[in-house]
């Protein structure tokens, strides 16, 4: 019994800590100078640019008249330059500019302040717990079929960013 009460205390300590983790990001999102929706739209391209607003919205579910709103955002920021088609001169094609790609890629994976509540020999340990619960979920997760390109492509960068690199291959 003392097993499942610890499990159940570990299991709220988690939950307030993704409730406190969201808020943090939420109020750290406040302050950056790219928003929700955009980082979304800048993540899709750094996907696969060069995409007319129409596809990008299909691919997002977004409205168009929300994407649209966003990509003029985001060409005034400088983070999108917008581009008439070769094929059809009526179409505009959307493209990350280099600052936006880098946007993009901050968006994907930055690090959180409150990691730095953390000395090295905790960041060790968390991070040595953390594969291993990682590990476990991605064990017992059916990746096949997500339709939901936002979450494709954190998958995929999730992977390249905990792949080990060939300096620490032994």
């Amino acid at each position: 019994m003392d097993d499942l009460i610890e499990k159940h205390q570990l299991a709220a300590k988690l939950f307030e800590f993704t409730s406190l983790q969201d808020l943090s990001d939420e109020q750290d999102e406040r302050h950056s100078p790219v928003f929700r929706g955009q980082n979304k739209i800048l993540v899709a391209l750094s996907e696969s640019d060069n995409i007319s607003q129409k596809e990008l919205a299909e691919r997002l579910n977004m409205s168009t008249q929300s994407t649209a709103e966003f990509i003029t955002k985001l060409v005034k920021k400088g983070l999108v330059v917008k581009n008439p088609s070769p094929k059809d001169g009526r179409v505009q094609l959307i493209q990350l500019t280099d600052k936006g790609r880098r946007e993009a890629e901050k968006s994907i994976f930055y690090i959180p302040e409150y990691i730095n509540y953390l000395d090295a020999d905790e960041r060790e340990q968390l991070a040595h717990l953390l594969d291993k619960m990682n590990a476990g979920i991605r064990e017992h997760l059916n990746l096949d079929g997500i339709q939901n390109l936002g979450t494709r492509v954190m998958l995929n960068h999730l992977d390249r960013k905990t792949e080990p690199s060939d300096d620490t291959k032994a």
